[in-house]
């Protein structure tokens, strides 16, 4: 099955949606967003969406 690519009117419509200071692309996302702890799995980086609170999680 193949997937759209996301492109820029995708990125302007989640932009329209949310704040867009929430919304990183490209060079805006840190390279510490696009790795994997399991090692030599890089992600694709389209868009990083920020959340608007950090919230901890309970560990079980």
């Amino acid at each position: 099955m193949a997937y759209k690519e996301v492109d820029p009117a995708d990125i302007s419509y989640i932009k329209s949606i949310v704040s867009p200071e929430r919304v990183l692309t490209g060079e805006e996302i840190s390279e510490d967003y696009s790795h994997d702890e399991l090692g030599g799995f890089p992600l694709c980086r389209i868009f990083w969406l920020r959340c608007r609170a950090q919230r901890r999680q309970r560990e079980s």
